[in-house]
């Protein structure tokens, strides 16, 4: 790991869904820039029904310690002032979670393009209306994620480790 006042080296994360026949579909990718912001872009979903231009669909958490969201070019939707995500980083911070049958529902685009590495995660385990949940997470390294409800069953996770603070995405059913 660099020090504090190093720029952060350019990755870039997908979250990959496995399908039986063996395709694989990105529903997300993640992306640090040298700044330290941090980039969760939501894949659109290619039906013609559902192609809505440019929707631009993200969550940033920028090293301001800014986090928004926002779709559609509409101006952010949840902006909060937070822990910036510096390498002095504490604790957790939950960037962004949705709802994990979206991965099913849509026609995303095959795996494709550089990824420093990938979150794979078998579409065998999301069941539609479970409420499952993927989340990701900035974490003081070996510090858990912020739990989505009272107790989270985690059916797979993928925690990105080059760099502080940690970026961990994870597959959730919640619990009740």
């Amino acid at each position: 790991m660099g020090s504090q006042n190093m720029p952060y080296v350019d990755r870039r994360y997908g979250i990959v869904v496995t399908h039986q026949d063996g395709s694989q579909r990105l529903f997300a990718s993640i992306h640090r820039v040298p700044a330290g912001d941090i980039y969760v872009n939501w894949t659109e979903d290619r039906r013609p029904e559902n192609v809505a231009g440019d929707a631009d669909a993200h969550a940033s958490y920028h090293a301001s310690g800014q986090l928004h969201t926002r779709a559609y070019q509409q101006q952010p939707a949840i902006v909060r002032q937070v822990l910036p995500p510096t390498r002095v980083f504490r604790g957790n911070q939950p960037i962004i979670a949705t709802n994990a049958d979206r991965a099913l529902h849509g026609e995303f685009p095959r795996l494709a393009g550089h990824f420093d590495d990938v979150f794979e995660i078998p579409s065998a385990l999301i069941a539609i209306g479970a409420r499952q949940v993927i989340a990701v997470d900035a974490v003081e390294p070996n510090v858990p994620p912020a739990n989505i409800t009272g107790r989270d069953d985690v059916l797979a996770r993928r925690d990105f480790t080059d760099d502080v603070p940690w970026i961990v995405v994870r597959l959730i059913q919640p619990t009740p």
